[in-house]
């Protein structure tokens, strides 16, 4: 039988996403910040790689409609502080302060999430371009989610304070769920955008 190198670098990362997620929850857990195993990253790790295992490009971008630009803005932080050693915002500074290694091995999916799951993408192909719609439908699961298990202080996945310099001066409820769906908006415009991508290009 002829091997399929695409099919099977596909299966180990999706295999990879998996592990890192599931390994991600399990530390929470051990940690006892249950609240944490719904971080919009950890399930997108999950989601991620069972869309690759099953071949569903509408499961994968609809995660990267959520995690694109928050991933490249966490990637600013990281580096700037790496190569510079100042923090452009500071919300990376968990990673070299306070975290054990085995967090900070966690952390570093931040990195290599969106790199290996545009590379996924460009061999299953998006075919179906309404990915959005179950972004949207997740993000606002979440917040709900969010501000019932979770306080102020641990401020899981930002829904009682920003994490980004950024508001409009409303409400922080009507910014959380505008700038998310602005984040949703813009990346999926690239996404469909990039013809490589794309299964009718």
């Amino acid at each position: 039988m002829k091997r399929d190198p695409k099919k099977e670098i596909l299966n180990a990362l999706g295999v990879l996403f998996i592990i890192w997620g599931i390994v991600a929850i399990i530390y929470q857990i051990t940690i006892q910040e249950y609240a944490f195993i719904l971080w919009f990253c950890y399930t997108g790790l999950i989601l991620i790689g069972l869309g690759i295992l099953i071949r569903r490009s509408y499961l994968i971008a609809s995660q990267l409609a959520i995690l694109t630009i928050p991933l490249i803005i966490w990637n600013i932080d990281f580096f700037s502080f790496l190569f510079t050693g100042d923090f452009i915002w500071g919300m990376t500074a968990y990673f070299f302060e306070d975290q054990t290694k085995v967090g900070n091995l966690i952390s570093v999916q931040h990195v290599f999430t969106l790199p290996l799951t545009l590379f996924s993408l460009w061999i299953i192909k998006i075919k179906r371009k309404s990915f959005w719609i179950l972004s949207c439908i997740e993000i606002i699961v979440f917040f709900v989610l969010s501000r019932l298990i979770s306080d102020s202080a641990q401020n899981l996945n930002c829904a009682f304070s920003s994490c980004f310099p950024v508001a409009t001066g409303l409400p922080y409820i009507f910014d959380w769920f505008f700038f998310s769906f602005l984040m949703i908006g813009i990346s999926t415009f690239v996404l469909i955008s990039i013809k490589s991508l794309n299964k009718d290009n």
